[in-house]
């Protein structure tokens, strides 16, 4: 199943690598309301948050929410606080990265051990 997505980030380094791999990607700021707005938001099944800083994970998360509520979000949390913080704004899916990490751990300690 092929599903369309569009990149939004301000990192040129990233921006050059995502265009030289066919993604479609877009230079700013994806808290900014005019720019979701702009690349249609409402019409995404989805919004994956997929960054590194919590802070601006909370804040894209929370400039999405607060104007478009009826979009899904999908955000990473990297400590149980941002995964509880990410609760309070209704971000509709959260994958705690640490409980990922250590499931992954104990499956390859499992798979060593068979």
């Amino acid at each position: 199943m092929y599903i369309p997505y569009i990149v939004i980030e301000q990192d040129r380094k990233l921006i050059k690598h995502g265009i030289d791999q066919k993604d479609v990607v877009i230079f700013g700021n994806a808290a900014k309301r005019s720019l979701l707005k702009k690349v249609n938001i409402t019409e995404a099944q989805a919004v994956i948050i997929a960054m590194s800083n919590n802070k601006d994970i909370q804040l894209v998360s929370h400039a999405i929410r607060n104007s478009f509520p009826e979009v899904k979000i999908l955000a990473s949390a990297t400590n149980l606080q941002q995964k509880k913080d990410l609760e309070k704004m209704n971000v509709d899916y959260i994958v705690n990265e640490m409980e990922v990490t250590a499931n992954s751990f104990l499956d390859f300690i499992i798979e060593e051990n068979a």
